[in-house]
């Protein structure tokens, strides 16, 4: 089974956007397996600029600046080159015709002791194709999860933690 975990509230603030950008590229990102979507840049600085340039353009800079979620599996059951960069792939290909999107691959984190293999996605809120806003819903999660289930052989199971119980929220 591979979980979508959608980190909901939250990130209200421009810092939101730098420290979730920044905390992907941590020790525990693969920067070999990173696949920027339609972001032209590693470094995370230059991202959240791009993010917020974006949302300061169509006058978008309120409410929530960043939708963040994790796509976890179990190590044993996913093939870690081809697989978890198709399922990191199919998120990307979800979003980027209207939202800039941004992912890497950790294998592990300070919190789990265990190798666990995870995508860490980010999604600007604004549109940069019309300034229209990204509403971090159950129904957005859920469309996503069936987008999921119907382009790969996992079992989806969707859960939601509040930003403020994640690490360097």
């Amino acid at each position: 089974m591979a979980n979508l975990i959608a980190i909901t509230d939250g990130y209200k603030n421009e810092d939101a956007v730098y420290i979730v950008l920044n905390y992907m590229w941590s020790p525990y990102c693969d920067n070999d397996l990173s696949y920027r979507g339609n972001i032209y840049s590693y470094n995370p600085y230059i991202v959240a600029n791009q993010y917020m340039a974006v949302q300061k353009v169509f006058m978008q800079e309120r409410g929530k600046r960043i939708c963040h979620m994790v796509i976890g599996f179990e190590n044993k059951e996913i093939n870690y080159d081809e697989e978890v960069l198709d399922v990191m792939k199919l998120v990307i290909d979800y979003f980027k015709d209207r939202f800039q999107v941004f992912a890497v691959i950790h294998n592990g984190s300070k919190h789990r002791v265990d190798e666990y293999l995870h995508i860490h996605i980010t999604v600007n809120t604004v549109s940069y194709v019309d300034g229209s806003r990204l509403y971090d819903s159950g129904e957005m999660y859920y469309k996503l999860k069936e987008y999921l289930e119907s382009c790969s052989k996992y079992n989806w199971a969707l859960k939601r933690k509040k930003a403020k119980d994640w690490p360097n929220s």
